[in-house]
């Protein structure tokens, strides 16, 4: 997990920054969402739209288990794809303050490590931060974890410190797009919500480089913006994910959150959040 402790002596113009990137995704733990949103899936993909998509409650969330305690099965995952990054930009409207950061996973060997076959993931995470056209925050985290075929984590390295056993952490803590605030919480955090609340409303397919997906857009209904959510007014939410032809996972494809930012010393009234799959590799 990304430490800020380094950070504590900067002005609060800066703390607000790093707290407006850790603290919203805190926001989605406790189920907010918003008005449907009109932002469109990202532009980069080609796809081809059937809208009218109906369900009953998503299959996402569940196949991710986020949230609520939960960690996402690492061996599914990393069994299905062997590279993802993604990309995030939030900014205030004013454009005074703006963060962005990036997080990436890649499966790079199957070592043999005190006698058993592991999974080598090298992982990393960038944040940089704003204020007034002035970078204030530059942070990156590079970690390599070797991980058992049951997911456990046999040996991981944070920036260089070796760690085994005990002191290793959980391992969703490692392997950045998982971590908390990372975009699988983002969207399982916004999917968590019931049918009435989120739905799905388009599906298409598309690429995302050489990778062919299936895509499904969700977004609020109506009902939620009169629905006791917190932080469920005034805000707009889309949510997309995809899963690749022959593979058995979903992965978040592009998240959009647009509203007030609700944090003491945020310069904005509102602020806007995208993440983007910027990369993925079928295993």
């Amino acid at each position: 997990m990304r430490s800020h402790s380094a950070l504590s002596t900067l002005a609060s113009t800066v703390a607000a920054i790093v707290i407006l990137v850790l603290a919203i995704g805190g926001y989605f733990l406790l189920s907010q969402g918003g008005p449907a949103s009109t932002t469109q899936p990202s532009s980069q993909r080609s796809t081809a739209s059937t809208s009218g998509v109906t369900s009953g409650h998503n299959p996402v969330y569940y196949s991710w288990q986020l949230g609520r305690g939960f960690l996402i099965s690492l061996p599914d995952l990393l069994g299905n794809y062997s590279q993802m990054a993604f990309s995030m930009s939030t900014k205030g409207l004013n454009y005074s303050e703006s963060a962005n950061e990036t997080w990436s996973y890649d499966v790079v060997g199957h070592p043999v490590l005190n006698g058993s076959v592991t999974t080598e993931v090298v992982s990393n995470s960038t944040l940089t931060a704003y204020s007034n056209g002035t970078r204030l925050v530059d942070d990156s985290v590079d970690n390599v974890v070797w991980m058992a075929s049951n997911g456990s984590v046999v040996q991981a390295s944070e920036n260089g410190r070796i760690k085994t056993g005990a002191a290793i952490g959980a391992p969703d803590s490692l392997i950045t797009p998982v971590e908390v605030g990372g975009p699988f919480y983002f969207a399982a955090d916004i999917l968590s919500l019931n049918a009435t609340l989120v739905s799905a409303v388009n599906s298409s397919s598309g690429s995302i480089g050489p990778t062919q997906m299936a895509l499904t857009v969700y977004q609020p209904t109506s009902a939620l913006a009169f629905s006791p959510v917190l932080f469920g007014f005034g805000y707009s939410v889309t949510v997309e994910t995809g899963i690749a032809q022959g593979t058995s996972f979903y992965v978040p494809v592009s998240i959009n959150i647009f509203g007030p930012p609700l944090l003491n010393g945020f310069h904005s009234t509102v602020a806007l959040t995208t993440i983007t799959l910027a990369s993925v590799t079928k295993a």
